[in-house]
């Protein structure tokens, strides 16, 4: 059965991408607001790298394949100022583009990758002591 969502992520990518990205524009418009259309195409084919992962991780039955790509990507984001909320609400739209292009039976297995994913990005990704207000008595 994983193999089966695995293929059907892949064929869709490219429909999944694009309703995901026009979701993270229209509900993110704060965080896109000054994005030019070169951000867009770039949004566009990161989305499609997370399709990527999702789909060889499903396919491979390995959660924490998954994980150790969105911890990775999680840096990465952090590095270009985008904020974990802020990832956590792509991964929540990209999730969404997926469970409209997929068969029904398909929603648990993907749940759990995805509420996996947002937990790790939770627990380890905290903001660093640095920018942490802290008051001493």
């Amino acid at each position: 059965m994983n193999q089966k969502i695995a293929d059907q992520i892949l064929e869709k990518q490219d429909e999944i991408a694009a309703e995901a990205v026009k979701q993270i524009y229209l509900k993110q418009h704060d965080l896109v607001k000054s994005y030019q259309e070169i951000h867009k195409s770039k949004s566009l084919r990161d989305t499609k790298y997370h399709l990527q992962y999702l789909a060889e991780a499903i396919a491979d039955d390995s959660i924490p394949l998954f994980l150790d790509y969105i911890d990775w990507v999680t840096v990465i984001m952090g590095n270009i100022n985008i904020n974990h909320e802020d990832f956590i609400m792509n991964l929540q739209l990209i999730s969404d583009a997926v469970k409209h292009q997929i068969d029904d039976d398909s929603f648990e297995v993907l749940d759990e990758y995805f509420k996996r994913s947002y937990e790790l990005i939770k627990s380890q990704h905290k903001k660093p002591a640095s920018r942490q207000v802290q008051i001493c008595v």
